[in-house]
């Protein structure tokens, strides 16, 4: 079996080599013969330097006279030929906005199965069962229902198309299959050059960038509708900044407009795994604790003692989180001035 594992071509080296590994271990569940990896776009020549995969060929797709702005428009007919040409059997996209669009796109393209967000594969040379499921193909499963079920799904056709969801997959320190390339970059290409479609003027798109750093973040501060408005949760930014972490929160607070929709955390926003998440004014529901659940340690203030979170944290304070988050911002500028920038 073959497996294509897709990204973008890297503007920060560190999260994409986060999330290609990961998609990498996805891809050993389906013990490949092959394992390719698919470059979206332009790669300068340091970026090129320092990718180093244990994969068997790397293609990269130039966008030519497209440049650099991604639309699905642009990149599905360039994948559906390189399809054409590799014939993998399964293909891999990281499960962010952009890659869930093209699983679903592409797979619709190439008369395959298609599923985002997974979270768990079963296959077998021979065929596949999980649960009774499936009984010929490969047998995937996601999170439903607010992160509160998970659900298994029989995939029967080729190819099968699949994003991963955001810290499901485990990452390996390099993959265990496939040759081992001293130089990752090897002489696969596939070129982009073919003009704009005659309906397109030029793309005129507001590009936003969409790496939040959560995915690699060692603390992560995390608000909830609790914080109670904007200059509390500025408060909660600044001392994110003083330990060298993060900011996020819940969906409450994002539709609040207190923070912005990339800084979501959740099922469906990022997903992280810090060695330290401290939670403000967050209830523990099951979309926010699927984006909290792998911390190494997770610490949460809530004034409510019957708070859900308080079933899954670490350590849990009763209290209100204003008050608290004031008296750490002082403790943190004022008292113990060692501990502003703390690593942990």
């Amino acid at each position: 079996m073959k497996v294509a594992v897709v990204a973008f071509a890297p503007r920060e080296l560190p999260n994409f080599l986060v999330q290609a590994r990961s998609l990498l271990t996805c891809a050993a569940c389906f013990a490949p013969q092959q394992v390719e990896l698919w470059l979206l776009g332009d790669l300068d020549e340091n970026t090129e330097k320092n990718i180093s995969l244990s994969v068997d060929a790397v293609c990269q797709v130039a966008p030519g006279e497209l440049g650099r702005v991604y639309t699905a428009e642009e990149w599905i007919p360039a994948l559906e030929r390189l399809y054409r040409l590799r014939r993998p059997q399964v293909v891999l996209f990281h499960g962010n906005l952009s890659g869930s669009e093209l699983t679903v796109r592409l797979g619709v393209r190439l008369g395959g199965s298609f599923m985002t967000e997974i979270t768990e594969v079963a296959f077998e040379e021979n065929g596949v069962t999980q649960n009774g499921v499936a009984q010929n193909g490969v047998a995937v499963a996601r999170s439903v229902y607010g992160a509160n079920l998970k659900a298994v799904f029989a995939l029967n056709t080729e190819p099968y198309v699949l994003s991963t969801a955001k810290g499901a997959f485990t990452l390996l320190a390099s993959a265990p299959f496939g040759k081992k390339q001293e130089n990752a970059i090897l002489p696969e290409w596939v070129v982009l050059n073919e003009r704009m479609p005659a309906w397109r003027v030029g793309p005129r798109l507001h590009w936003e960038e969409t790496e939040t750093g959560f995915e690699t973040a060692r603390i992560v501060v995390a608000g909830g509708r609790g914080v109670g408005g904007v200059e509390n949760m500025e408060r909660l930014r600044r001392i994110a900044a003083l330990l060298g972490g993060k900011l996020g929160g819940t969906r409450p607070a994002v539709l609040d407009g207190w923070l912005r929709h990339k800084d979501l955390i959740g099922a469906s926003g990022n997903v992280t795994q810090p060695k330290l998440c401290l939670s403000m004014g967050a209830s523990g529901s099951g979309p926010f604790m699927a984006g909290v659940e792998k911390s190494r340690i997770l610490a949460a203030v809530n004034s409510d003692p019957d708070a859900l979170i308080f079933k899954y944290s670490d350590f849990g304070v009763v209290d209100d989180c204003n008050a608290v988050a004031q008296e750490l911002e002082r403790l943190l500028t004022e008292e113990r001035p060692g501990l502003k920038g703390a690593r942990m």
